[in-house]
């Protein structure tokens, strides 16, 4: 009986073991997955799918690519830009206009002594001398007045006014590229050389005195927006002309020490700054400019045009952007999006306009003061920029009127961190960099131009506080 029982315990203990080394649910369980992964039918979709997904995203980047259309790199102050090189036939152009040589390189090459800059940095008296212009109807001359001797004589050369150079909008004065560009503008009534006020003005921006326009008006808009954009256009064209030039001839020499001649940079890259009140404002400005150089044998390529004029097209309110019911100015103040919080970038290089640049990697900065204003910030906060800002040797305001309804504190607040020394160094070179931006003397070299539709105190005191120029100031 014993035996029996033992043998019987066992058999029982070998079936429990085969039963927990097999469990039927392991089976069951494996079924299950198979069912989840698919069928074999199913599998091989799955893989033949993905390739058409590799394919679907490489023609979604390449339309990206052709929308934004940058064909060329925008770091950096002219340096490896494959499509923005030296061309010769601008050195023959600015040698051969001995009036653009006057204004854009002895402007940016007078050697001042440290007397006479500090007289221009401090607080001065003036004197005005008012004559008429043909295009600018009654026009006063600011002079000042602390600077004697013979260092007198020497500042009344630099901003010398008796005889301003006639200039040409299609002539050596103003960048080639820009020439066709101008000549479409102006193709219907078959003139290029523009209007009385454009050739009164260019003239006296041209020669990089501080300018307050102030008969601005709804019929002479376009106009003066048209002027100011050649020269600022003109302006960063040259200076990236002659930084591409001493880049060739440095890279030919190879010279230990760059010679001073060769300084042609700042501490940023950014040259001018352009504040309008409002978004509708800017998009006529960046409209301008790119019709400006819009070469009718060439073709302009830009980067981002569809997601700007997106963003600063008309309200979905106002489509058509016209109120017909009020009068021309009101329409031409408020026309379009009238968001005053914006700020862009503009880089220019030859054939290549990029939009919404870097600050740092920009030509142009276009913004409105609130806009401008969010970024430079205030004193204490955590997070706050204005070193872009350091080396802008033009800066523009239009419908100066508009921006007083507006803040008028955001446009001070603006100007009084111009031309400071940056925080941080900027992949800048300083064996480039001009002696007057290490000398802290950067003020003197920028151009202030104003517009707007009445002499009002605050636009005087402004002018008058800021305007540092080595050259006299046309009001």
């Amino acid at each position: 009986k014993k035996k029996k029982k033992k043998k019987k315990r066992s058999q029982t203990a070998s079936a429990t073991g085969d039963q927990q080394s097999e469990p039927p649910m392991k089976k069951r369980k494996t079924t299950v997955d198979t069912e989840e992964r698919g069928t074999p039918e199913k599998v091989a979709k799955k893989s033949d799918a993905a390739p058409e997904k590799k394919e679907r995203r490489k023609k979604k980047m390449k339309s990206d690519a052709e929308e934004e259309e940058d064909v060329a790199p925008s770091g950096g102050d002219g340096d490896g830009d494959d499509e923005d090189v030296h061309d010769s036939s601008d050195d023959e152009r600015i040698e051969k206009s001995e009036s653009c040589r006057k204004s854009f390189k002895q402007h940016f090459e007078s050697a001042l002594p440290e007397s006479i800059a500090e007289s221009l940095l401090s607080q001065r008296e003036s004197s005005t001398k008012a004559y008429s212009s043909s295009g600018l109807g009654s026009v006063s001359e600011v002079t000042y007045n602390q600077v004697t001797g013979s260092e007198e004589s020497m500042l009344r050369r630099i901003g010398d006014s008796e005889t301003l150079p006639d200039v040409s909008f299609v002539g050596p004065q103003v960048a080639k590229e820009i020439h066709g560009g101008w000549s479409q503008l102006h193709a219907e009534d078959g003139s290029s050389t523009g209007t009385d006020v454009q050739q009164s003005l260019f003239k006296v921006m041209n020669s990089y005195r501080d300018v307050m326009f102030s008969q601005r008006s709804a019929s002479n808009a376009e106009e003066i927006r048209q002027v100011y954009c050649v020269h600022a256009l003109n302006h960063v064209l040259n200076t990236r002309h002659v930084i591409l030039k001493h880049n060739a001839k440095l890279k030919a020499t190879q010279p230990d020490e760059v010679p001073d001649e060769m300084r042609d940079q700042g501490w940023t890259r950014p040259k001018v700054l352009i504040l309008v009140p409002f978004r509708h404002s800017a998009m006529l400005v960046v409209d301008t400019i790119l019709k400006l150089l819009q070469d009718p044998e060439e073709k302009l390529m830009v980067g981002h045009r569809k997601r700007f004029f997106e963003e600063f097209g008309h309200d979905s309110d106002d489509e058509d952007g016209k109120k017909p019911e009020k009068s021309a100015d009101f329409q031409e103040t408020f026309a379009g999006n009238v968001d005053d919080n914006f700020r862009i970038g503009l880089s220019v290089q030859r054939k290549v306009v990029r939009l919404f640049t870097d600050f740092y990697s920009s030509d142009i900065i276009l913004a409105s003061p609130l806009g401008l204003r969010t970024i430079v910030g205030a004193e204490g906060d955590r997070k706050r920029d204005y070193d872009f800002l350091s080396s802008i040797e033009i800066a523009i305001v239009d419908q100066a009127d508009v921006i007083l309804m507006q803040n008028w504190e955001h446009l001070l607040h603006i100007f009084n961190h111009l031309n400071l020394d940056p925080k941080q160094q900027h992949d800048v070179d300083i064996s480039r960099v001009r002696h007057w931006f290490l000398n802290k003397w950067s003020a003197l070299y920028r151009q202030n131009v104003f517009f707007g539709d009445r002499p009002f105190p605050q636009l005087r005191s402004l002018l008058q506080l800021h305007s540092h120029s080595i050259r006299s100031g046309q009001l």
